[in-house]
């Protein structure tokens, strides 16, 4: 009732915050709450920025854990074609829980197929939640999937490029431009991988190394693309003798 009174998103979150704050006042877990920010004030150290931010988006997920019921949650979803790019903030898991808000949020990108992922049926998310799953195949996810069963030393980790290193730092808008580019690249290259004779060639191990230097690669030119390292140099050509002629 209180995001009905706002005029924009920011004043739709803010209104939907104070009567959750209002009404978590009222709840036994106040006490657990308290026990949380005087714990999160002991931690404080000399990064105070980051440490506050830390407390900020604890707090954040702690009411909206308990003022915002799951049911919402499913509906905001069953009313949603898309699942949601959070990033990892508290703000925006926040949105991602409130119906027609979540929708502002950008669209995750599946590795896999290159297209956003789907939300689950509607029926599935109403009544068993987050327990059931739709499956999204592809050529390339059925590989990985094989080979990441397979016997093989190393495997396919395909989590997310800006989570960790460089790419991490870069700004929100610039980390969903990086996920977007990213997930069309790699399905591509590696679909395109999987269509050639010299992979069909190699036994398992080689094939997964293949498929982690495409990820290696694309990752290598976003940090470039997005002036986070210098791009490579080119290599020299060595220059052959040539032999003189005898006469």
């Amino acid at each position: 009732l209180n995001a009905r009174r706002g005029n924009d998103a920011k004043n739709k979150i803010w209104n939907y915050l104070q009567g959750s704050v209002y009404q978590a006042l009222k709840l036994p877990v106040i006490g657990d709450l308290k026990s949380l920010l005087e714990g999160t004030g002991r931690t404080l150290t000399k990064d105070a920025d980051e440490n506050i931010k830390t407390a900020q988006e604890a707090a954040i997920d702690f009411v909206s854990s308990r003022a915002i019921p799951a049911i919402v949650t499913d509906i905001a979803k069953m009313t949603d074609e898309f699942e949601r790019e959070t990033n990892n903030d508290a703000m925006n898991r926040l949105k991602s829980k409130l119906p027609v808000i979540r929708e502002e949020l950008p669209m995750q990108y599946n590795y896999g197929t290159g297209q956003p992922r789907l939300t689950q049926n509607p029926i599935s998310q109403l009544f068993a939640g987050a327990r059931i799953k739709d499956e999204v195949s592809s050529p390339v996810i059925r590989e990985i999937d094989r080979l990441n069963k397979s016997n093989t030393a190393d495997k396919i980790n395909i989590s997310k490029v800006t989570k960790l290193g460089k790419l991490s730092t870069l700004t929100e808008e610039q980390k969903n431009e990086v996920e977007v580019k990213f997930a069309q690249r790699y399905s591509q290259n590696v679909d395109g991988l999987l269509q050639t004779n010299y992979y069909n060639s190699l036994d398992d191990s080689d094939k997964v190394k293949e498929i982690n230097k495409i990820k290696d690669n694309i990752r290598d030119d976003l940090k470039v693309e997005y002036g986070l390292e210098e791009p490579p140099k080119p290599k020299k050509r060595k220059r052959r003798k040539r032999r003189r002629s005898r006469r």
